[in-house]
């Protein structure tokens, strides 16, 4: 076999290490979309007046339906709190029935259970608060106290997100207390 010998010409030899990497650059992607390791990626697309309410219960089984079965919000306007367009979710003006909860929405496999709200644009509630108690019978999932969601604390996620048998709520995606 002839052994020959490659020669480059020297525009290849500055050409080559350029091109090579302009190729590996191109590589890398500034998207997050696809982003597993972004906190709060997943999670409901809420639309303009709605919140959404997570709940998490056991971290090992917290992504079926039969996890979250029977858990439900109690809604009412009232204590100073009137921002829940309970009319826009098909809901009577005086709330929910304590035995008749709003089930959730949809399953989400990192943050639970979760519940789509109205946000009332009009109303007149210096508080810019909602009311809520998660509940299943008389077991509530955050504490023995009523609940609220602050919309001016509500962040870019639109979300609040909570975990069973703690009365903390937090307005930012949280995987794990």
């Amino acid at each position: 076999m002839d052994n020959k010998t490659f020669k480059l010409s020297t525009i290849a030899k500055t050409v080559l290490p350029l091109i090579s990497i302009a190729v590996i650059s191109g590589c890398g992607s500034d998207s997050t979309s696809d982003d597993t390791t972004n906190p709060g990626s997943g999670l409901y697309p809420a639309g303009e007046n709605e919140v959404v309410i997570y709940y998490k219960r056991d971290i090992a089984s917290a992504s079926t339906a039969s996890d979250y079965e029977g858990w439900g919000l109690h809604l009412w306007n009232g204590e100073g709190c009137t921002s829940t367009d309970l009319e826009a979710m098909g809901i009577a003006g005086t709330g929910t029935d304590w035995s008749a909860p709003r089930p959730f929405d949809g399953i989400n496999d990192t943050y639970g259970a979760y519940y789509v709200l109205k946000v009332n644009p009009d109303a007149s509630d210096p508080h810019e608060c909602m009311n809520f108690i998660l509940h299943k019978g008389d077991e509530k999932a955050f504490g023995s106290s009523n609940s609220k969601v602050e919309l001016t604390k509500i962040g870019e996620s639109k979300g609040l997100f909570g975990f069973h048998g703690s009365s903390e709520l937090y307005y930012e995606p949280i995987e794990e207390r």
